[in-house]
């Protein structure tokens, strides 16, 4: 009878090695943590074994990943590797991953249209567990991320709430702003820019690139025109 072997102190040799006590534990460990729903368990952490007699079986078989401990224990449920805290190692660095991860999100947040992608901010993606994907691999760029997911589509990255790192230096970015902005504006003649403003610019996202230019809108019509 397997009970709780884990209690009276080591195992017998081989003990984790069974399907069945592996189960029997981690029945137990989920009423102890008072999980009642399968969600509940995306709150499980490697502490809870250690605190709780599982520290071997978290170490020896599930290579420390409370995710794996879950992929044993329900092999049929669809586990989202994201929302056990931490991913694997280089979980990242697989496309597949951050591609799911962005199919996810996007149903999470009910973006039904593309344009709503721009609305998405770096908080978004920390309230659903994503910080370390736009930390580690995007560097913190939220239009980055955005990018590589749906490549197809023309992107505007001054519509995002910030631009990726660097965006502003490349002239061709800067024109292709300001091409943007003399069709949203229905500038067809160079005169019509006297009537562009700081302020024209910076309620068409272009705050950071009127900071760069010191203010000055003259500065960045001389290039442009």
């Amino acid at each position: 009878m397997i009970e709780t072997t884990w209690l009276d102190g080591r195992v017998p040799n081989g003990f984790w090695g069974c399907p069945e006590h592996r189960a029997a534990y981690m029945r137990w460990l989920g009423k102890r943590l008072q999980f009642r729903e399968p969600d509940d368990w995306y709150a499980l952490r490697r502490s809870h074994f250690k605190r709780n007699r599982g520290g071997a079986l978290l170490a020896m078989v599930y290579r420390d990943s409370p995710l794996e401990a879950m992929r044993d224990f329900m092999p049929h449920r669809r586990w989202l590797p994201w929302l056990f805290g931490r991913t694997p190692q280089r979980y990242w660095a697989k496309k597949v991953n951050r591609r799911a991860y962005m199919r996810w999100l996007e149903r999470e947040l009910g973006i039904e249209h593309p344009d709503r992608w721009y609305d998405v901010t770096k908080q978004d993606f920390v309230e659903h567990a994503g910080h370390g994907l736009l930390a580690n691999y995007f560097n913190h760029s939220v239009a980055a991320a955005v990018m590589e997911y749906l490549p197809r589509r023309r992107w505007q990255p001054w519509r995002f709430r910030s631009v990726p790192q660097g965006f502003w230096q490349h002239a061709e970015n800067r024109r292709a702003y300001l091409d943007w902005l003399a069709a949203r504006l229905r500038i067809r003649t160079p005169e019509q820019w006297y009537h562009v403003t700081v302020q024209t610019l910076i309620e068409h996202h272009g705050a950071t690139l009127v900071a760069r230019h010191n203010f000055s809108v003259l500065d960045i019509l001389r290039e442009y025109l």
